[in-house]
């Protein structure tokens, strides 16, 4: 399929060869182009007769006319000013990809940057074509104020001595259907290399909302817009300054400098953006791209990166080089232009600005888009709309400098209707890693405590003397104010170490899926709910210790005209299967998070508050102890976006009265042997809470007979004497099995420690194996024991 640009030049080139010399008078010219207002049913006879088509579909016709008796048209110089619209189309899938991961609360995807922002295409125009110099020189007499060129798609370009002077309705279309229209205006050139400088527009988008801005630019010395029979037209941009201002007043001004050209191809740059949210911060985020490889002109290959992400001037990341790299590498096009994959190597600093990139975490990404292709609902005048996105698989591996990683798949796929408008979105992910070990901190009060890195009134991290970050542990207190305990950026300092317990904690692997479900909203695809699984594994890598089964629901409203996040709620499930089987003791969390927005359509509070009921757990009793819980998580904004500062949990226990709903009455069970058979029978059945409460049982009431029993004994009981020693035996038993539930859960502490009791305490107790024999407990014991002790 041709369109105005292609069309133009195949003419002009297939007539070079064929005609060199037919051409009309430069009068007739300027007659022609006067008297017929580039309408084809108003070309005269004599061209009609001559090329034969007759009355002609469109001005079109006119235009190709020319060019076939020997004039090139100059107006080709606006597709400077046009070419835009293409990469608007292209770069709306980058932008789908990266709204899609930070909306979803449970991917924790740290892709940053999937947008592929294409400077070169949108910024780096090359118009090649061969040229006679002395048609050049015709053109500015070709055309009157009064030209202009209707195309099909309701679009009209206006010029004046032959550049373009206006656009009205530029249309332009997403890659989802959006439609939206842009006028540009008030153009200016070098009259002398007939150069365009600036021109300003206004751009309404498919919801209505409007946008107006300016460009300009400056060219190195050797650009000129056409080209003689020894060169070819050469454009390279020396710098270009665009300021788009949206409906709300937010200016983003993007300014643009290159550093190497070679020929025609950019080989890098540097961009600062400058985002002035009205009434808030202005951020400025700037990037350095370089090395940068061509398939062909305007399609990047491959390129490096360093950059700055958004910052407050005068706040974190101020005076650093950078806060991320990227290796971008093997960038494919479609054949309409667009972006179908490439592969990613991005590198972020830490939250606590250390500028060693040897500490930074890395994400690894490999990004498939696939397109369906789009009919041309208009003539040839008009490119073609942007094919429509149907799916995009992102394959990805976070990894952090203390060993702990992600692996993550995730595929949205997108369906349409007959007329290609977006009506689904459904989404899914696989992921699995290992966690970051941690610490549970507390007072001397039992209380929990939480970890906050302490900020300044901007949200800087506070650091000491020697640029440690200084953090505060701190608590809920009954009046809902977080009460700090002791502030510190030193954990082995004896004040620390007076005033809080730190317990380590080991990070676990996991694996998991959720599936997203999509909402059309005002043409947007937003996440409107997630369901996921996560099962966290034991020790062995293997054994699913705990499941947390979560459902986010999100809410989505209209803030002055720009959809919004109004509302989450996060409902989660946690079983622990290896002790509760039937998941009579499950911890239930709900967590709602809501988002308050100024009369702009910007964040001014976004709050979380939520419950959780549940049961403590302990080797020695089982699930016991019912709790509620208060969660409280604040956050502060940060250029317009939620920052989690704390996430609290303020338990209130509520079996300290008797509450035994949900434990075993024990009076029925008058004997060890009672007690052991009820313990056997759940503990064969993997129903490990009630297990554990019968064998704790046994061991409180009767540990004080089995140890006299073991005094008593020199060896083991010999055959036929064992059950004289019936409380050694169970106790031992119910202590060894103890160990072993311990293990199953991955408590390695309290499992080792059980299994040193029964070799340490009850070294002599045996057990009777239905198969007919007694087997040491002990022996059992230490076999586990040397297990642990392997690892």
């Amino acid at each position: 399929m041709t369109n105005k640009r292609t069309a133009t030049i195949a003419a002009f080139i297939a007539l070079a060869l064929a005609l060199p010399c037919a051409v009309f008078a430069e009068g007739e010219g300027i007659a022609l182009g006067q008297a017929v207002e580039l309408t084809g049913a108003a070309l005269p006879q004599q061209i009609r007769d001559i090329t034969g088509i007759g009355t002609g579909a469109s001005s079109w016709d006119y235009l190709s006319q020319k060019i076939t008796y020997g004039y090139f048209v100059e107006v080709y110089s606006h597709f400077d000013a046009l070419a835009k619209a293409k990469v608007d189309k292209r770069n709306g899938v980058e932008d789908l990809i990266i709204s899609s991961y930070k909306t979803d609360n449970n991917a924790n995807i740290a892709i940053a940057d999937v947008k592929f922002n294409q400077d070169y295409s949108q910024h780096v125009m090359v118009t090649e074509f061969a040229q006679l110099a002395a048609r050049g020189t015709q053109i500015t007499n070709t055309y009157t104020m009064n030209t202009y060129i209707p195309h099909s798609d309701g679009s009209v370009d206006f010029f004046q001595d032959g550049l373009l002077a206006r656009v009205d309705n530029q249309r332009s279309v997403d890659e989802v259907g959006n439609v939206s229209f842009k006028n540009l205006y008030n153009f200016v050139y070098d009259q002398g290399r007939r150069l365009m400088m600036s021109h300003e527009y206004d751009r309404t988008d498919h919801m209505g909302n409007k946008t107006h801005g300016t460009f300009s630019c400056t060219y190195t010395g050797d650009s000129v817009f056409y080209g003689t029979d020894q060169t070819n037209a050469n454009k390279n941009y020396a710098s270009y300054t665009t300021t788009e201002t949206d409906h709300t007043g937010r200016p983003i001004t993007t300014t643009w400098t290159p550093g190497t050209y070679e020929g025609k191809y950019l080989r890098d740059f540097t961009q600062t953006t400058v985002d002035a949210i009205p009434g808030k911060e202005t951020g400025t985020s700037t990037l350095h791209r370089y090395n940068i490889q061509y398939s062909a002109p305007g399609q990047m290959v491959s390129y490096y990166e360093d950059g700055v992400m958004v910052h407050v001037e005068g706040e974190d990341g101020t005076d650093v080089d950078k806060t991320y790299t990227l290796s971008r590498s093997n960038i494919t096009y479609g054949s309409r232009g667009q972006i179908t994959g490439y592969d990613d190597i991005r590198r972020e600093m830490g939250a606590d600005g250390n500028t060693d990139v040897s500490t930074w975490t890395t994400t690894t990404s490999h990004v498939t888009i696939e397109y369906i292709d789009t009919p041309n609902q208009f003539g040839n005048d008009v490119e073609p709309e942007a094919s429509r996105i149907k799916k995009q698989t992102v394959a990805s591996k976070i990894e952090n400098t203390d060993g702990s990683y992600r692996n993550e798949t995730s595929v949205i796929e997108y369906n349409y209707d007959a007329n290609y408008k977006l009506v689904g979105v459904s989404g899914t992910s696989t992921f699995n890693g290992l966690s970051s070990d941690w610490i549970a901190y507390a007072d001397n009060d039992g209380r929990l405590l939480v970890k906050t890195a302490k900020r300044d009134d901007k949200g800087n991290m506070i650091k000491d003397s020697e640029g440690n970050v200084i953090y505060e542990y701190s608590y809920l207190n009954d009046n809902g104010e977080f009460e700090v305990v002791i502030e510190s950026s030193n954990e082995t300092s004896e004040a620390f170490r007076a005033a809080v317990n730190s317990t380590p904690m080991r990070g676990n692997m996991y694996n998991g899926t959720s599936e997203n479900t999509y909402e059309i909203f005002c043409g947007v695809p937003v996440i409107a709910r997630t369901d996921s699984t996560v099962q966290n594994l034991g020790a062995d890598n293997q054994t699913v210790v705990s499941v947390v089964d979560t459902t986010t629901a999100n809410t989505y409203g209209l803030v002055n005209n720009m959809v919004k996040l109004l509302k989450t709620v996060d409902t989660s499930v946690s079983t622990q299967p290896a002790l509760d089987a039937n998941g009579e003791y499950a911890t239930k969390k709900t967590v709602t998070t809501t988002y308050t927005y100024n009369n702009n359509g910007y964040l001014d509070k976004v709050e979380g508050k939520g419950t959780s009921n549940g049961f403590d757990y302990s080797e020695e009793t089982g699930f016991n102890n019912p709790f509620t819980s208060d969660i409280t998580v604040t956050y502060m904004i940060k250029f317009d976006k939620p920052l989690e500062i704390r996430n609290y949990e303020k338990f209130t226990y509520n079996n300290t009265e008797g509450d035994d709903t949900n434990l075993i009455d024990m009076t029925p069970y008058t004997t060890s042997e009672a007690l052991m058979a009820k313990a056997w029978e759940y503990y064969t059945a993997k129903d490990m809470s009630k297990a554990t409460q019968f064998l704790s049982e046994t061991k409180n009431r009767y540990s004080e007979q089995a140890a006299e029993q073991q005094a008593g004994l020199s060896g083991f009981a010999p055959d036929g004497k064992e059950s004289q020693y019936w409380a050694l035996n169970d106790v031992g038993t119910a202590e060894f099995l103890l160990g072993k539930i311990a293990l199953a859960a991955s408590s390695t502490s309290a499992a080792k420690a059980h299994f040193e009791n029964v070799i340490n305490n009850y070294g002599f107790a045996q057990c009777w194996d239905t198969k007919g024999w007694y087997w040491h407990v002990a022996e059992a014991a230490q076999i586990d024991l040397d297990t642990i002790n392997a690892r």
